[in-house]
């Protein structure tokens, strides 16, 4: 069974049999053609982790390293001396 989309967003479905014949859309009456359906893609073979992932890691430890050094800027700042109030 194929199915047949229109650009209008109506749905048809039609025997594989009835390939390379023309439908009219009832909603819109766009002539579409029931094509044959497309080849199953080829199976994909993954070497090893993607790009992303990879960056994904330095980004986290780079994150880390950021609020470790804002931690440690906020804990060892010079503090202002107290006013002393002279009366």
């Amino acid at each position: 069974m194929l199915r047949i989309t229109c650009l209008c967003g109506e749905i048809y479905h039609a025997d594989q049999r009835h390939t390379g014949s023309n439908i009219q859309c009832t909603k819109c009456n766009r002539i579409l053609e029931i094509e044959p359906p497309l080849e199953e893609p080829a199976l994909l073979l993954v070497a090893g982790p993607s790009l992303f992932q990879k960056y994904r890691v330095v980004g986290a430890l780079a994150l880390l390293l950021l609020v470790i050094a804002v931690g440690l800027w906020f804990y060892f700042r010079p503090k202002p001396l107290p006013k002393n109030k002279m009366s």
